[in-house]
């Protein structure tokens, strides 16, 4: 019991495991949040038929993650790897470029 607790407060004393831990709870609470709204909300908002969303739905949930990853690591492996300077800021810009295009969102109404 002494052993775990020592360990138990190893980990919240480890500021960078807290840090990422909590980004992607927050990361898949929004994912988990969108895969189950998305479709009830494309039905009942804009009249789309289930078949249609169904299809969108599925491919874009399977083919983005996957096609993220990859090609998000054959970039980053052409600069350099996870650790170097220059992927780190292709990192970066990458980042901003989605929050930038995320941002004017809510002010679309069609």
């Amino acid at each position: 019991m002494k052993q775990f607790k020592q360990r138990l407060c190893s980990i919240i004393k480890n500021s960078v495991y807290l840090t990422l831990m909590m980004g992607l709870t927050g990361l898949y609470f929004v994912v988990t949040g969108i895969q189950y709204w998305t479709p009830n909300y494309l039905e009942v908002i804009f009249g789309v038929e289930q078949r249609t969303i169904t299809i969108y739905f599925t491919v874009t949930s399977l083919s983005a993650p996957i096609l993220g990853v990859v090609i998000g690591g054959i970039i980053t492996q052409m600069y350099g790897g996870y650790n170097a300077i220059k992927a780190q800021k292709i990192q970066i810009i990458a980042g901003i470029f989605a929050v930038a295009s995320a941002l004017p969102i809510p002010f679309f109404h069609e």
